[in-house]
């Protein structure tokens, strides 16, 4: 009876919230889902079938029964501030708590609903967050070196809302039997405090439990922000700050790493490398095959210092990235990164895109110019004025030609004869080539069939490469400011500082998708199209977006 009174409660709070909500639309399940950093870990539970993991922009999850990562929960799911710092599962229910600075969020894992209360905003709320369960509810409590004594607030265990808070000594609760998720599991604290002798895989423990990985200078040292497990189970899993998540078999067995999320939140660029989708970002590259992350860290190289990588372009078995150090090539036979050109090289600060073209030319576009480069050792020549700095913003390449988008217009190079050929205004028109510098900013391109697109301050152009008819489309907000360019089914997709908008060709009509919609962050960086999905990088995390969903 009390159970089918909580679902009445549970369908009504639903309702309300749903009617309540604005500007949320709803998907089917799994048309976003994001993946968020996971090398800082603030708390993680060890629950009935999965393990619950606080990351900085959401909560990763590991099934630890069938050892699989599921789908995180993240702004796709409705989680709208970050940090999560404490994360507590009711088995019963499968709601999946979550504290944040402001707020705690309530996931219905079954409904894939986001309840969100506001935490009390009082002065003596504030401080270092502890979350416990009694019988009838879910505890918050704050204590801070300015508050004498703690102060809790009370949320109904069952209903998911606010019932009261204030001070613990006022509160009607019994303190003993509340059972508080502390971030070391009561059965594993002799784990805990034996850290020192405990053996990691490629790595070691400190006297003082601090973990240091190979590879890593040796001042790089990870702080142990939890353990769980269960001792029944025979497993404990140790969270870090800044160096992810291990596993270990308690019967006598070393930590080993259990990679999953990003290598950092942001994400500057995304390609495709030997089928598996290759993200870029300030700490160097995640490869990512559906579950499994690989990490390839700048802080393992500071020599070259290949990090605030800002483009990546692969050709056959070649992958080249653009990078603080300059532009850097992984080597096929060692596996490790060669660099060709250094940023002292092409007398430059920013280097905004890379591309391969054949025969061994390497083209370069900067915030001055455009360079191209041949892999024999010789930079063949800069191809703009010299006497006026040309932003050159990305490099496209196809059938033996590059195209470079830049703040004068689209210019079309022929790598046969090593000239330009023609050049494509912000209107969709083409011109012949000529060296005015009339300010007609165009951002990026991309073809489809014989169609060229490209992204403009304005919105998009498009021109037919055979018959040369060109068009274009204004976009329903200006100035128009994109990042990052994709083509599926009928849509051209386009990722801005306020979103991702879609064009429909056959319709002429636009779409706008933010983190209302369910993206992580509305500011896009890069987008990438891979088996069957739209991959939108942003300055939060990546997220997935299966296109064919959205209406």
């Amino acid at each position: 009876m009390f159970r089918f009174r909580s679902v009445i409660l549970r369908t009504l709070l639903t309702f309300i919230l749903i009617i309540g909500a604005h500007s949320q639309h709803v998907y089917q399940k799994g048309t976003f889902v994001s993946f968020p950093a996971g090398k800082h870990v603030n708390h993680s539970y060890y629950s009935t079938w999965n393990i619950y993991f606080a990351v900085e922009d959401g909560v990763i999850v590991y099934n630890h029964h069938k050892g699989d990562w599921l789908d995180p929960i993240t702004a796709s799911n409705g989680l709208s501030q970050y940090p999560v710092l404490r994360v507590w599962q009711n088995a019963g229910t499968q709601d999946v708590w979550m504290v944040t600075p402001d707020f705690v969020f309530v996931y219905d894992e079954l409904a894939d609903w986001m309840s969100k209360i506001p935490l009390p905003a009082d002065p003596k709320f504030s401080g270092t967050y502890e979350i416990g369960i009694s019988h009838a509810y879910v505890i918050v409590s704050a204590s801070s070196q300015e508050s004498v004594g703690k102060y809790s607030t009370l949320f109904s265990k069952t209903a998911g809302t606010f019932e009261n808070w204030g001070a613990n000594t006022d509160l009607d609760i019994d303190w003993e039997a509340v059972e508080w998720i502390h971030s070391v599991s009561d059965g594993l604290m002799d784990i805990y405090e034996s850290l020192p002798v405990q053996k990691v895989r490629d790595g070691s423990f400190d006297s003082e439990g601090k973990l240091h990985l190979d590879g890593h200078p040796r001042n790089s040292l990870g702080v142990v922000s939890s353990l769980t497990g269960e001792r029944d189970a025979g497993e404990s899993f140790l969270s870090t700050y800044g160096m992810g998540i291990f596993h270990q078999d308690i019967h006598g067995g070393e930590f080993t790493s259990l990679p999953y999320g990003l290598l950092s939140p942001d994400v500057m660029a995304l390609d495709i490398y030997e089928e598996k989708l290759v993200i870029g970002g300030r700490a160097g590259l995640t490869y990512m095959d559906s579950t499994t992350f690989e990490y390839d860290e700048a802080i393992r190289d500071i020599a070259w210092d290949y990090s605030f990588i800002s483009d990546i372009d692969v050709r056959a078995e070649e992958l080249l990235i653009a990078a603080k150090g300059g532009v850097f090539r992984q080597s096929q036979t060692q596996g490790s990164w060669e660099r060709v050109l250094t940023k002292k090289d092409l007398t430059s600060d920013r280097i905004y895109s890379v591309a391969i073209g054949q025969g061994g030319n390497i083209m370069v576009a900067t915030e001055r110019n455009a360079y191209l480069y041949h892999e024999s050792g010789s930079i063949l020549q800069t191809l703009f004025p010299t006497g006026l700095n040309w932003p050159v913003f990305d490099i496209n390449y196809k059938a033996g030609r590059f195209y470079l988008s830049t703040y004068y217009g689209l210019y079309i190079y022929d790598e046969a004869s090593l000239q330009f050929n023609s050049k494509v205004n912000s209107s969709g028109e083409i011109l012949p080539i000529s060296e005015d510098a009339a300010s007609d900013p165009i951002y990026e391109s991309v073809i489809v069939g014989d169609m060229l697109w490209a992204s403009t301050h304005r919105g998009l152009l498009k021109v037919n490469l055979l018959s040369k008819a060109g068009g274009f489309h204004l976009s329903p907000n200006t100035p128009f400011k994109p990042r990052g360019l994709a083509a599926a089914g009928k849509s051209i997709w386009i990722g801005t500082d306020i979103g991702l908008y879609s064009f429909n060709s056959k319709s002429s009509s636009w779409r706008h998708y933010t983190v209302n919609d369910g993206l992580i962050s509305s500011f896009i960086t890069d987008l990438i199209m891979k088996d069957g999905y739209i991959w939108a990088g942003t300055n939060l995390g990546l997220t997935r977006i299966k296109w064919k969903n959205l209406y």
